[in-house]
Parts: structure tokens; sequence; C-alpha cells
């Protein structure tokens, strides 16, 4: 039986701390997918899985605060368009986080994944 939850509450005036707290707990208990189409987006932070469905440009991801993952959580970035070999997706940091100590990482063949884990603090690695 699949339930769905729906987006976590909010919370005015709570400090960013406390929201950033929330956030990850909702994350925990929610895990979802989430996709973009054919433009610019950022991953949003309760997705456990983000798909590409259509490119005809070369896009670029963002990443959410990785902070807001345990060591060693995953999280995938999938082409599913299978266009990426011709427009890559161009995956970034948020802020000054690393990825594989670089600023970014890009997907290049068509149907083309990264698996992401956190570890350490702003430090994610893609395999």
């Amino acid at each position: 039986m699949n339930i769905r939850l729906p987006p976590p509450p909010d919370f005015p005036g709570a400090t960013a701390q406390i929201r950033q707290w929330f956030e990850f707990l909702w994350r925990r208990v929610r895990a979802s997918a989430s996709s973009s189409g054919d433009a610019d987006a950022t991953i949003p932070s309760s997705s456990n899985y983000h798909g590409v469905t259509a490119l005809t440009a070369g896009r670029t991801l963002t990443l959410f605060d990785v902070n807001l993952l345990d060591d060693g959580e995953p999280f995938v970035v999938q082409d599913e368009s299978g266009s990426a070999g011709t427009h890559n997706i161009t995956i970034q940091r948020a802020g000054a986080q690393t990825i594989n100590g670089t600023t970014s990482v890009t997907i290049s063949s068509n149907y083309g994944r990264k698996t992401f884990f956190k570890r350490g603090d702003g430090k994610v690695f893609a395999a």
C-alpha cells in the first residue's frame, strides 16, 4: 500500500535551523521521486530520485543542501529522455558544497545516471 504524504507544513517564524531539521525528518518519512522537463531546475530536497524527462539542449540541475542527508544516504539523477548523449545534463553543487571535490558532474550518455552519496559536511560523491 502506497501512502503519499503531502509536503511538509510551513512554520512561520521558525528559525532556519528548525526548518532544516523538520525538512530532514520529513524527507526520511516521505521518500519521493521528482522530475524536470526541458529546463534548468533545482532538485527538491525531498527527492531520492530525480528524472530528466525531456532534453532539446544541455541543462543544468542544482543540488539541494546536501547537509540534509545522513552520511552514506544515496539519491539518483537519471536521464529518462535518452538524449543526454547529445544534450548533456550538468549537476552543480549548492553554495560552496562539493561534488567529487569539484563544482559539478555531467551525465553525457543516453539514459545515463549518477548516484550521489553524502559523505561529510557539504561533500557529495557521485558514481
